[in-house]
């Protein structure tokens, strides 16, 4: 059994050379540094995706979706923790939403630049989980899939919601 660790150098460049193949939307040179039985989780998934071919389509349809998609080098930012075998990595993208996802959202046309922040660990000298921290709300709202929060629109989904959850509860109990 295998039991290689991942120096900080190791882990930097690791991260440069992924920041890269992300750049070049390249999903095979991505998926070399990942573990058969990776674990990616993402606030826009509705559950984490498990192992190479399941993050394989999240990728694809990220880069269908956002042909243009980037993360300026000067956006990214690598905190290694040799001791945990794990890395924190800061970054900012941008991009345009110019084709549909999967699960049936439409094209926008909208651009969206956000930041966020991503949590990898290491298993074997590989990623082995990967979690992605983002702002989900504001991304939907710089593609125009949800109101701005400050309107009159957003405080009515929030109130359609609150009503929701209060008639499940009283529905459970009956």
């Amino acid at each position: 059994m295998s039991t290689t660790q991942l120096s900080e150098a190791e882990m930097r460049a690791l991260a440069g050379e992924l920041l890269d193949a992300y750049n070049r939307h390249d999903v095979e040179a991505l998926l070399e540094h990942h573990a058969d039985d990776i674990v990616w989780t993402e606030p826009t998934l509705p559950a984490p995706a498990r192992g190479k071919v399941a993050v394989a389509a999240a990728l694809r349809d990220t880069f269908t979706a956002f042909p243009d998609l980037q993360v300026p080098g000067d956006g990214f930012r690598v905190y290694p923790d040799v001791e945990d075998q794990s890395a924190v990595v800061t970054w900012t993208l941008v991009g345009t939403m110019t084709g549909p996802l999967q699960n049936g959202v439409p094209a926008t046309g909208r651009s969206i630049r956000m930041s966020g922040a991503n949590l990898a660990r290491f298993r074997d000298g590989l990623i082995s989980e990967y979690t992605f921290y983002y702002d989900s709300l504001a991304m939907m709202q710089q593609l125009g899939l949800l109101p701005k929060s400050t309107g009159l629109g957003f405080k009515a989904i929030v109130m359609a919601d609150v009503a929701a959850g209060k008639a499940r509860k009283v529905l459970q109990r009956h």
